[in-house]
C-alpha cells in the first residue's frame, strides 16, 4: 500500500465513508484520485499533495496547486481534467442565477463546449452558460444569449474568472 493509499483510506474512514472499492490515480494530473464506493457515497475525486488531502476550496486553492504541480507543463492535462479540479476546489465561476456546475456540456454544439488550451506559458478554460430563452419569439431562433466565463492561468497561476455576454447560434 503506498503512502497515499494510506492518506486516502484514512481520509474516507474520517469522513464516516469507510475503505473505498477502488483508488484510481488520474494519468494526467499528479495527486488527482478517483474513489469508488460501493455504499451510498459513489464516486469522490480528491487531491493528495504533500502528505495530505488538499480541503481548501476555491480558486486561490487551485491556483496554488497548479502551480506545486506546474500544471501548464503537463502535456496531457485536458479540460476534462480541469473540470475535475473545479469540483475539487469548488473553484466554479459565480454565476448567479444558475448552479455553478450547470454549463453547456456538449456536445451538440462546439462553439459551447468547455475547452481548455495551455501552453507552457498561459492557459485558460472557457465554459458557457446558455440562458434561459426569455421574452416570446426571436427572429432568428437559432440565436441564444449565453454567459462565457473564462479562467485564466497566467505562469504565476494567479487564476481569475473573467466573463461575458455571447449571442451564440446554436445551430451549428
Amino acid at each position: 500500500m503506498s503512502n497515499d493509499d494510506k492518506i486516502l483510506e484514512e481520509h474516507f474512514t474520517a469522513l464516516g465513508w469507510g475503505k473505498p472499492n477502488s483508488v484510481v490515480p488520474n494519468d494526467h494530473v499528479p495527486g488527482l484520485y478517483r474513489a469508488e464506493f460501493s455504499t451510498g457515497s459513489g464516486t469522490a475525486h480528491v487531491v493528495v499533495h504533500d502528505g495530505k488531502v488538499l480541503t481548501e476550496q476555491g480558486v486561490p486553492a487551485l491556483g496554488k496547486y497548479l502551480q506545486a504541480i506546474k500544471a501548464l507543463e503537463q502535456p496531457k492535462l485536458d479540460v476534462d481534467d480541469m473540470l475535475v479540479l473545479l469540483q475539487v476546489f469548488a473553484a466554479y465561476p459565480e454565476i448567479g442565477v444558475m448552479g455553478p456546475d450547470e454549463f453547456y456540456p456538449g456536445p451538440d454544439h462546439k462553439a459551447l463546449m468547455p475547452r481548455f488550451e495551455h501552453t507552457r506559458s498561459k492557459g485558460q478554460l472557457v465554459l458557457h452558460y446558455l440562458q434561459p430563452n426569455r421574452g416570446g419569439a426571436r427572429p432568428n431562433a437559432n440565436l441564444r444569449n449565453a454567459f462565457r466565463f473564462i479562467l485564466a492561468v497566467p505562469s504565476d497561476y494567479a487564476l481569475e474568472w473573467t466573463d461575458d455576454e455571447v449571442e451564440v447560434d446554436i445551430s451549428k
